[in-house]
């Protein structure tokens, strides 16, 4: 069989010194699905709000941003359970409202990525 090169969206490689694992592709697929390619990046995935994020009253997403947020914090999820733990904290608050996900929340969403 050899040795693995790619699975789950990760990329192995392997050197005599170590094994590296990379999702880039595999994010830029999330971005890209996002509508978020091309944009800036940031430092950090979360900035302090003024408003805790769990009590968020801003209007809530229409259905087809929903389907959306729901499929961009699973990928998320995903990635940070594989090789992106400082995703976690911010991917796990944002998992806690995907049955009341707000407009505030897709903003949040937006600057992970």
């Amino acid at each position: 069989m050899g040795r693995m090169h790619k699975c789950l969206g990760m990329v192995f490689k392997t050197t005599k010194e170590a094994i590296t694992i990379d999702q880039k592709a595999y994010l830029q697929e999330l971005l890209k699905d996002a509508i978020m390619e091309g944009r800036g990046s940031v430092p950090t995935p979360m900035v302090t709000i003024p408003t805790p994020i769990d009590k968020d009253e801003s209007p809530l997403l229409n259905e087809e941003e929903a389907t959306q947020y729901r499929s961009i914090v699973g990928g998320l999820l995903c990635s940070a359970v594989c090789t992106r733990p400082d995703l976690m904290y911010t991917v796990s608050k944002l998992g806690s409202r995907i049955l009341k996900r707000c407009v505030n929340d897709k903003t949040i969403l937006k600057r992970t990525l």
